[in-house]
């Protein structure tokens, strides 16, 4: 049997869990419980919800067609994805899964596939629903025809596990389906880029609570999820599965609003009220790519904003780091000589300082000092290689000095001997 014959069998054999111990439930009970209608389809049936917000109903503090205004080539430069400038948002769909496992192979079924999208003055989120296994070709059909309309899809963390687990469940039940010219906006990329310093976490549900003031009631956990699913094969309880489906409802509304917010702070222009975390991230960024003028406009904005010490700091390195790369050596070195004053502990600054007094300045006294601040420094937050870097470069500070024929000035009188 060749590996084509094997798929062909694999997908038209029946993979629910085992007998059930009680009949399906009817449409009507199940209606009653989940909302929606079974859909009949050439490939078999399905179960579909449909829900309808106006498009300003707010989840938490957000407006759910917020997300349409935003300026898509803005939001491209945050997700550092090309594809998405000049994509309408308004095209894009939303789309988050409801799986049977995490692992990515044949036998993980997205058995719940959520799209959210806007249709006139509405957002419509549709949930498709896999009552059992062999429902799944033809939810998967109506999927496949719902995001082939799309300009692009907006997920979290879906490059890395709905999509292409859609794309190979597309594969695995014979549906063609054209990806091509779908762009792919991954929210969780362009968070991390501007709140990975501000949340512990940034998980969905983090960003839920801290960002969009969003905060779930009694709300099933993702981990349970699959489990939910196995027992409801077995008992055929549709209750089972409400707090599933809404779950991933919540999920759907939620990527809509973390677009409109990520949208709002992809730039100074963009923010009505900047604040000194989202500065911070987008000052980091524009550093990352190259575009140093930008990342010193944003860091210099973020230090006259009222923070805490750890985003201070970090913005007062980015500012120095870019400051370096556009040769302005000596403002540079006040951004650290400014940390090394607030942030005695902080050996990186110490070396930048050293490194500027030694090699620009040629200021060997001032050298001698910054390494040994950095050799306290290091010590004292335990950093073992920093601390053998900046003793080494004590030691040839010190030989320098002692040589008399450094290019470095010296004042004059016998170097201390560095242990």
């Amino acid at each position: 049997m060749n590996l084509k014959d094997k798929l062909k069998r694999f997908v038209s054999q029946p993979q629910g869990s085992g007998e059930t111990s009680t009949a399906p439930p009817s449409p009507d009970t199940a209606g009653a419980v989940w909302g929606g209608v079974a859909v009949t389809t050439p490939r078999g049936s399905y179960w579909l919800t449909e829900t309808h917000y106006a498009l300003d109903y707010r989840h938490g503090s957000t407006a759910l067609g917020a997300f349409r205004r935003a300026a898509p080539d803005q939001l491209s430069f945050l997700a550092q994805e090309p594809r998405l400038a000049g994509t309408p948002l308004q095209d894009m769909v939303f789309v988050d899964t409801e799986t049977t496992g995490l692992a990515m192979g044949t036998g993980t079924l997205p058995f719940l596939i959520g799209i959210g999208r806007v249709e006139e003055d509405q957002f419509v989120v549709r949930q498709y629903l896999m009552r059992d296994y062999p429902e799944e070709p033809a939810a998967l059909g109506d999927v496949s025809q719902a995001i082939q309309g799309a300009a692009g899809l907006v997920s979290f963390n879906g490059k890395r596990f709905d999509w292409p687990l859609l794309k190979d469940r597309f594969m695995l039940n014979r549906i063609p389906v054209q990806t091509k010219h779908l762009v792919h906006l991954d929210l969780l990329y362009p968070s991390r880029r501007l709140w990975r310093f501000r949340f512990r976490s940034c998980s969905l549900g983090s960003l839920e609570a801290g960002i969009l003031a969003f905060h779930r009631q009694d709300d099933v956990a993702g981990s349970e999820v699959p489990q939910r699913y196995f027992d409801y094969l077995k008992y055929q309880d549709p209750e089972l599965l409400r707090d599933v489906l809404r779950h991933n409802l919540l999920d759907i509304l939620s990527l809509a609003g973390l677009t409109a917010q990520l949208a709002q702070r992809s730039s100074l222009d963009a923010m009505d009220e900047p604040n000194p975390w989202d500065v911070a991230g987008l000052a980091r960024l524009h550093w990352q790519v190259g575009q140093f003028e930008d990342s010193v406009r944003c860091s210099e904005l973020g230090l006259t904003l009222e923070c805490d010490a750890d985003t201070r700091q970090r913005l007062l390195h980015t500012l120095g780091a870019s400051y370096k790369k556009l040769q302005l050596q000596e403002a540079a070195a006040q951004v650290y000589i400014e940390l090394t004053q607030g942030y005695p502990q902080d050996p990186h600054a110490f070396a930048e300082l050293a490194k500027y007094y030694e090699h620009q300045a040629k200021d060997g006294d001032a050298a001698l000092a910054a390494a040994a601040g950095g050799l306290a420094a290091s010590r004292a937050v335990g950093q073992r290689r920093l601390e053998a870097a900046f003793l080494h470069r004590l030691q040839r500070l010190q030989a320098k000095r002692a040589s008399g024929r450094s290019v470095l000035r010296f004042n004059q009188g016998q170097p201390e001997v560095c242990r």
